[in-house]
């Protein structure tokens, strides 16, 4: 993984009270410049003590921040912990390098990714470099396929510096995934996995859209019978068609429903609290 740098030593003429030709560890943070769809690249950096942010001071805000993919989706508090789906994921954690609110350090990432999977690895890092006072090496890359806007995963690698790696040592593979929902990678949408897709909706004729008319039989017309609802794929909510709420839902998250409430609620979409369907 990463090299020692040849400016982590102290050249000899500078040597003072420490022993000549002993290593002299530079901390440093480098960052991936973002590539032409937005994307974040490698972050790497050397960290110690002198990376963490101090003892008891708290993060600051970076909802300013859109890394690519970005979708405020909220959920269920049974399906996801805290409702919103997805966080501004650093690469290398504030916690270890008190970045805060730069873009190439920052993508699109599940509360499984960010919470469940790289969080504790951090934890480690830190309670390593403030128990010891060494520092490790640590690179993040995030992993895009084609030109999906939301990474598949993160590949985190660390390793202690000044005692090779006894102290920290690992390459762990960290799935952008989050149980029971199901993600559109190349968008950053989402819906629940028991929750039919806008595809499939289509399909069956409950939309709108659809070429098909609803229930219509033989001795039925086959025009097709006005929308009842406006879904929001996005956050998994019907609205009246008159709902105010309509206006601000992206055309790529809407479509005009024909089914009715008690059926919209047996397939797991909820009512919108503002229009009260």
């Amino acid at each position: 993984m990463c090299s020692r740098r040849t400016s982590w030593y102290r050249p000899r003429g500078e040597a003072t009270a420490i022993e000549v030709g002993e290593p002299v560890i530079e901390p440093y943070k480098e960052y991936s410049p973002l590539d032409p769809l937005g994307r974040c690249g490698v972050a790497t950096a050397c960290l110690g003590l002198e990376t963490l942010p101090p003892e008891g001071e708290r993060r600051g805000e970076i909802g300013h921040v859109h890394p690519t993919g970005w979708h405020m989706t909220c959920y269920d508090r049974n399906l996801v912990s805290g409702e919103s789906l997805y966080n501004r994921t650093h690469l290398i954690a504030w916690c270890l390098s008190e970045e805060l609110d730069n873009p190439q350090n920052l993508i699109t990432g599940t509360q499984y990714l960010n919470q469940g999977s790289m969080q504790p690895l951090e934890t480690r890092v830190v309670d390593y470099i403030r128990t010891s006072g060494n520092h490790v090496l640590y690179r993040v890359t995030p992993v895009f396929q084609g030109d999906e806007l939301v990474a598949r995963g993160v590949q985190v690698e660390a390793r202690s510096v000044e005692d090779e790696g006894a102290g920290v040592s690992f390459n762990v593979y960290c799935y952008n995934v989050q149980p029971g929902v199901t993600i559109d990678y190349a968008t950053g949408e989402s819906h629940p996995d028991f929750l039919p897709s806008r595809t499939a909706l289509t399909q069956k004729g409950y939309l709108a859209d659809s070429a098909r008319p609803l229930c219509a039989t033989a001795n039925e017309s086959a025009t097709p019978t006005a929308p009842s609802y406006i879904i929001n794929f996005a956050t998994q909510r019907f609205h009246l068609t008159t709902c105010k709420s309509v206006a601000d839902i992206a055309a790529r998250n809407q479509g005009a429903c024909r089914l009715d409430r008690d059926m919209l609620k047996t397939l797991g979409y909820l009512p919108c609290d503002r229009c009260k369907p």
